[in-house]
C-alpha cells in the first residue's frame, strides 16, 4: 500500500481484530502508525508505532509489529505522501508473517535428488576410470 496524496492513509475493518498487527515496510523517512478501537482512525488508540527510515527504500522491506489490549477496527498509517510502502499485513500478531517465501514443491526436491545422485555418480565413474 501507498498513498500518494495527504499525510495518511486509514485502512479500516469492521469485524476488528486483537492481540496486534504487523508488516513489512519500506520508508524514506520516519512515520507513524497508530491502531484505534474504531472506524476512519477514531475512537481510543490502542497503540503507536514510530517507524524509522529503512536502507535502500523499496529494495529492502523492514518487518515491524505491535501489540496492544483491546479490538482495534482501524490503523492509520501516517507520513509524508510517496515515501511510504507498507505490505504483508497481519491481523493478531505482533509477528510479521512473510508470505512471499513460497515452499518448492515435492516433484522439484525429487528432481533435485536424481540430479544430485547423477552428477555423483558421474564424478565416481570418473575417478574409477582414472584409477
Amino acid at each position: 500500500m501507498f498513498y500518494v496524496t495527504g499525510s495518511a492513509a486509514t485502512l479500516n475493518y469492521a469485524p476488528g481484530f486483537d492481540t496486534g498487527f504487523s508488516f513489512y515496510y519500506a520508508s524514506l523517512g520516519a512515520s507513524s502508525v497508530t491502531v484505534y478501537d474504531g472506524l476512519n482512525a477514531t475512537g481510543s488508540v490502542l497503540a503507536t508505532l514510530t517507524v524509522p527510515a529503512t536502507p535502500n527504500p523499496y529494495y529492502v522491506w523492514s518487518p515491524i509489529g505491535v501489540s496492544f489490549s483491546g479490538t482495534a477496527k482501524s490503523i492509520d498509517f501516517g507520513g509524508a505522501a510517496n515515501f511510504n510502502g507498507f505490505d504483508n499485513i497481519t491481523f493478531g500478531s505482533a509477528t510479521p508473517t512473510d508470505n512471499s517465501v513460497v515452499p518448492l514443491p515435492a516433484s522439484v526436491w525429487t528432481g533435485m535428488a536424481l540430479l544430485a545422485a547423477l552428477g555423483a555418480g558421474r564424478l565416481l565413474a570418473t575417478r574409477l576410470a582414472k584409477a
